[in-house]
Order: C-alpha cells, then sequence, then structure tokens
C-alpha cells in the first residue's frame, strides 16, 4: 500500500530516498 502510494507521488518517493541516502551517511560517519 505505501508503495503504491510513492509510485502515484514520484516527488514524495524522490523525498524518501534522499532521507535515507543521508540516514545512511549519517550511520556510517558515526560507525568511524
Amino acid at each position: 500500500e505505501f508503495l503504491a502510494a510513492s509510485m502515484k507521488n514520484p516527488k514524495l518517493m524522490e523525498q524518501l530516498g534522499h532521507k535515507i541516502v543521508i540516514t545512511k551517511i549519517d550511520t556510517n560517519e558515526n560507525n568511524e
């Protein structure tokens, strides 16, 4: 259901993608 909504809303999907990337970068920096 969530993915279906994301497919209908590319901008939302794009924002989520950026948040995920930022979160991964922050996690990697903290692990070092």
